[in-house]
């Protein structure tokens, strides 16, 4: 099969090059749309201005956060072309000439910062994936970013503890200043240009900019010419003068949510209030976190869920961040229904989708309401199956059979214009369409006790069908485990 993605030459010093300074520049713009939102929404320590090479903070210089109270945030930013060796010891420990080696660098650099005698925090950020080997990065805290506690258990005889005595000597210290170090250190990794590009773009929507890839570019061009021209500290003043200048202002700011259960979420740290659910999903990767992993369940992660719309006022605008599937993004959406004066958005794909989009009225189609043989479970329950992305009612009505649950009907929903990953094409579709589902199955549900929902499409329509989902009966939306069936994931009330 023919594609059209053209293998590019290998790229030469002064392309590495040239790519590695842009990649921090982008980093560099991330931290000034933090500030920026630091601002707007009234952080309580907010950042000040943004450092870049800054003098006198070691080899943590490239990006440096000062916020008005300590501590600073110091990171050393690290560009690879390819991931042919992953982050870990070998790299960390690598020397050239008469340098010393990065895991050096970084321990004389938290000495320095600690000479100061003020909070201080530092990272390292890059876009290597972790080395699966290396047995210190591997007990990383998905929470922190830091190799600590994992790092310093197990005695000197132990695999760990050799792990450790050959990191100290990498790092050109004994071992009690390395887990010193790495008490401090984060490690922020598989920072690729895609998710990075990604990151800016949902940051700069936040902040109420443009987010298209041009106005991105924007961004690390203008911190590019600045450090050109020997501006090594920006601050607030000098990023909105920039957005003004660039015509990069666009829309509302958004308090943002941070819902994290597949991967980490780098906008967690400026949200309003995040949930980290990464540890507490079962899977060894982003792709197969469907289920809570025990002891975490389906309820504690609800009772999560619920308490999120105290930390936001009802007349604010609310940009989800994250990474979530359809239950949860049904779950939330619920949990900030339009009927309480809730406005929620998600970015899919491009483009933003949210509750409050004008729309024109669309229609659906409704599949024949099944009986299904003996009332299964001998309910009355009925199951609806919105199928937008691909099909799903076969799978479902054989679970369900198979499973025994209370469901006496079944029904399935689907865009007028059929099955399509690309069905729902825009904002204003996509709120058009949630209504028209939620309407169906309002009425659909005379009758019967319970509802029980399946979802499959994208991500932004389960969020705004659960926020319009009100004169409804109570529900019940589950989550797809692919070979395993479907579990009920929420129950939320009508």
């Amino acid at each position: 099969m023919q594609t059209n993605v053209t293998p590019l030459d290998k790229q030469g010093r002064s392309s590495v090059r040239i790519t590695g300074d842009d990649y921090q520049w982008r980093i560099v713009w991330g931290s000034c749309l933090a500030m920026l939102h630091d601002t707007t929404v009234g952080a309580a320590n907010p950042i000040v201005a943004v450092g870049v090479e800054v003098d006198d903070a070691g080899n943590v210089d490239d990006v440096v956060l000062h916020r008005q109270q300590p501590p600073d945030r110091h990171t050393q930013v690290k560009w690879a072309v390819d991931w042919k060796t992953p982050l870990g010891l070998e790299w960390l420990s690598r020397q050239k000439k008469t340098e010393q080696p990065l895991l050096a660098k970084l321990a004389s650099s938290r000495r320095l910062l600690d000479g100061r005698g003020v909070p201080f925090e530092m990272s390292l950020l890059t876009n290597r994936a972790p080395d699966p080997g290396d047995l210190l990065i591997a007990g990383r805290d998905a929470r922190t970013g830091l190799l600590m506690p994992a790092a310093a258990e197990n005695g000197p005889k132990s695999a760990k503890g050799a792990a450790r005595i050959a990191w100290a000597e990498a790092a050109w210290v004994d071992e009690a200043e390395l887990v010193e170090l790495l008490g401090v250190l984060e490690f922020e990794y598989a920072h690729d240009s895609k998710q990075t590009n990604a990151a800016l773009s949902t940051a700069m929507t936040a902040v109420g900019l443009r987010s298209d890839d041009t106005a991105v570019q924007a961004g690390a061009d203008w911190v590019a010419k600045q450090v050109r021209s020997s501006r090594r500290r920006l601050t607030v003043g000098d990023v909105t003068a920039s957005i003004e200048r660039l015509g990069l202002r666009a829309g509302q700011v958004w308090r943002t949510v941070s819902i994290a259960t597949l991967k980490p979420d780098p906008l967690a740290k400026q949200a309003t209030v995040a949930l980290d659910w990464v540890d507490r999903f079962d899977g060894v990767d982003e792709w197969s976190k469907r289920r809570p992993l025990a002891p975490a369940t389906w309820e504690q992660l609800a009772a999560d869920v619920a308490e999120l719309p105290k930390y936001v006022e009802s007349g604010d605008g609310i940009l989800l961040t994250g990474s979530l599937r359809q239950a949860t993004g049904f779950a939330v959406g619920a949990a900030f229904r339009r009927v309480a004066g809730f406005d929620i958005a998600v970015r899919q794909g491009p483009q933003l989708w949210h509750s409050q989009e004008e729309y024109a009225p669309i229609a659906v189609t409704v599949g024949d309401l099944e009986e299904l043989r003996d009332g299964v479970g001998a309910g009355d329950g009925l199951a609806v199956v919105v199928q937008i992305a691909r099909p799903a009612l076969g799978a479902v009505r054989d679970w369900v059979m198979a499973a025994g649950l209370p469901i006496r009907s079944l029904v399935a929903i689907e865009p007028a214009g059929g099955i399509s990953d690309q069905a729902i094409g825009d904002p204003a579709t996509a709120l058009a369409f949630a209504v028209a589902v939620r309407n169906t199955v309002s009425d659909l549900a005379r009758g019967h006790d319970r509802i029980h929902l399946f979802l499959a499409g994208p991500l932004g329509i389960s969020i705004l069908l659960g926020q319009r989902w009100n004169r409804v009966k109570a529900t019940t939306v589950y989550e797809d485990l692919v070979d395993d069936g479907y579990a009920p994931a929420f129950h939320i009330s009508a």
